[in-house]
């Protein structure tokens, strides 16, 4: 229930469990009670990382607390203009993606983001359920929904796979998804 529902151990059982100790944690940082400033003993720009490592590595160094540091500013990334895809039908510059499993995670903020973004058009999605698997297709505008997750990842026009499954399945579908001669082309989808 802990792993899987995010159901937290009774208390009267165990009183502190990793999420009580961390929400306590973060509540005495937040009061103050807690220093964490004083830990960091070096800084380090994130192009540095290389002698931020060499520091942690080196027992001479005196280091508790490395911190890398990321420039204020982002640099501006370059936006592909595109429209969003009639189902089916793939957009030019656009990456296609293609969504293995469809939970409350995928679907509460993976896939709003996807949506917000005009460099990726939605290619097929599979969930255990065809019939979640069609109402995420056809809520989020997929171009299919898939009876295994061979369908997605053997599509020609997906470029990129979000793996939101279970986690022990997470290494076989990454495995899966980026060696080319397990990308079949044949489509098992449900229509």
């Amino acid at each position: 229930m802990y792993e899987e529902l995010a159901v937290d151990y009774p208390i009267g059982y165990v009183r502190w469990t990793e999420q009580r100790n961390m929400v306590e944690f973060l509540r005495l940082v937040a009061e103050g009670r807690v220093d964490v400033k004083s830990l960091i003993t070096h800084r380090f720009a994130v192009d540095d990382a290389a002698q931020a490592y060499a520091a942690v590595s080196d027992p001479d160094s005196g280091s508790v607390g490395v911190l890398l540091e990321y420039p204020q500013s982002e640099p501006e990334r370059p936006r592909i203009m595109v429209g969003r895809p009639v189902a089916g039908e793939p957009v030019q510059g656009a990456i296609g993606v293609g969504l293995l499993g469809a939970g409350n995670f995928a679907t509460a903020t993976l896939l709003p983001a996807l949506a917000a973004d005009d460099r990726f058009a939605p290619r097929g999605v599979h969930t255990p359920s065809g019939l979640s698997a069609r109402d995420v297709a056809e809520r989020n505008g997929f171009a299919f929904c898939a009876r295994s997750p061979d369908g997605v990842i053997g599509d020609p026009d997906t470029r990129a796979v979000i793996i939101a499954t279970r986690h022990a399945s997470h290494a076989a579908l990454a495995i899966q998804s980026l060696v080319p001669a397990r990308r079949s082309s044949s489509r098992s989808r449900w229509r």
